[in-house]
């Protein structure tokens, strides 16, 4: 639209008294984020300002998007300084989000334990379960109040009265008509149950139960009886624990033998026995995530050197579900990698090991899987708290957003605070 026609509209409507809608700021625009040039790379971001939600602020997960399509929404979760003693794990995080029309940011209420959400960037809808009562709710962005909890229905209570719920959901995926919730639930650490969950009424349809701990599982995004299971700690299993002292039914934790195929990917169908998908050319994958198109899902993989901190090997992998077959897409070392709608680039963090300080600063990356260039988002990052030591999961994450045109991440600060930052993927695409 040409400016002069775009000004007679709005005086048009003006004079109709029609009321018009403030203008979507992009992270440039927004008082609420300031700019940041890597010193190294040169690419620009723009990172949320300190203490806009809260001490530490971080985006969602690398699998689940933290911005709507529109570009008007940020889902921030946030905490404590860790050095208060006040977060004492990382179901203490809470819920904000950041409102790029009106430039403003709006706490939710509590949900009781902090657990990924799920966000239907089409829609401008969060969905997460409410701890406090043990429901579903549903968070509608766009409406006159964003902060009201709407409660969809009870989470199951036959399931409920089995135990301590550790989890109803890793990070939380719905069907691709948004009318069921997949669910990956642990009982008391000792049960580990994978279904669809009806949010009209609270029906659970049951799809396994697994002898071994299923987390981080997805439906997927386009076919709604197919999901991705991942096994939690896959390089260990549980065997009779024959050591003095021990209880006939005691188990313990050892590591696989080596050899053994690495047991992290599970196909899941309902009423069928979970799959496993071995990762064939490394035997290791770790941090999963469905292609938008449904066809299959990615993984990062490494193969451990002889040193402590060295590998051999390294890449991301594609498993077609069709085919049953491995493809290498990438040969970047990643710790968690974001494709793009169509597979052309990748977002991804790298873990660099400094030997002369004992630990890892992280690097965020932009592929273009097409010429194999890489470009440094951040090619360095300060140093945060060992993870080992941090009850709010680090890690950089980072995904495409707002229909790929930007990247989001968790970014580490000066002061060992987090924050999240938006860099374009423009400035990285090659003419």
């Amino acid at each position: 639209m040409k400016k002069t026609t775009r000004l007679v509209s709005l005086a048009v409507a003006a004079a109709m008294n029609v009321a018009v809608a403030a203008a979507v700021k992009s992270p440039a625009e927004s008082r609420l984020f300031e700019k940041f040039t890597d010193p190294q790379s040169g690419a620009v971001s723009y990172i949320l300002k300190k203490d806009a939600a809260g001490f530490n602020q971080q985006h969602m997960y690398f699998s689940t998007k933290s911005m709507t399509d529109d570009g008007r929404f940020i889902v921030v979760a946030f905490a404590p300084d860790e050095a208060s003693g006040l977060v004492t794990n990382e179901g203490q995080k809470a819920f904000a989000i950041i409102d790029l029309e009106k430039d403003a940011v709006i706490r939710l209420p509590s949900v009781g334990r902090y657990s990924i959400p799920f966000l239907d960037v089409k829609a401008d809808k969060l969905y997460c379960a409410d701890r406090t009562d043990e429901s579903m709710c549903r968070f509608d962005l766009a409406s006159d109040d964003p902060a009201k909890k709407h409660r969809l229905c009870d989470l199951p209570r036959d399931i409920l009265a089995l135990g301590h719920i550790n989890r109803w959901y890793t990070h939380l995926t719905l069907t691709a008509d948004r009318t069921r919730a997949f669910l990956d639930i642990s009982v008391a650490g000792k049960r580990w149950m994978q279904g669809l969950l009806r949010l009209s009424d609270g029906s659970f349809e049951k799809w396994s139960e697994t002898d071994f701990p299923c987390g981080h599982a997805q439906i997927n995004p386009l076919n709604d009886r197919i999901a991705y299971g991942g096994r939690s700690r896959p390089g260990w299993h549980r065997v009779p624990d024959k050591r003095k002292g021990a209880k006939p039914g005691d188990t313990r934790l050892v590591k696989i033998p080596p050899g053994t195929p690495y047991p992290c990917m599970w196909l899941l169908r309902p009423g069928e026995k979970p799959r496993m998908i071995p990762s064939r050319d490394i035997n290791h994958s770790t941090h999963q995530n469905w292609t938008e198109d449904g066809k299959g899902w990615y993984w990062c993989s490494a193969q451990p050197g002889k040193e402590k901190h060295t590998y051999e090997k390294w890449g991301v992998y594609y498993y077609d579900v069709a085919t049953d077959s491995e493809t290498k897409i990438s040969d970047r070392r990643a710790g968690h990698a974001t494709m793009n709608a169509d597979r052309t680039a990748l977002a991804y963090d790298r873990p660099n090991w400094l030997p002369q300080e004992g630990r890892y600063s992280w690097s965020v990356c932009y592929q273009d899987l097409k010429t194999g260039k890489e470009s440094f988002v951040f090619s360095a990052m300060p140093k945060y708290r060992d993870k080992s030591r941090s009850n709010l999961h680090p890690h950089p994450h980072p995904q495409f957003v707002c229909r790929d045109r930007w990247i989001l991440t968790t970014v580490i600060m000066p002061g060992e605070r987090l924050s999240i930052a938006l860099a374009s993927v423009e400035q990285f695409k090659e003419d």
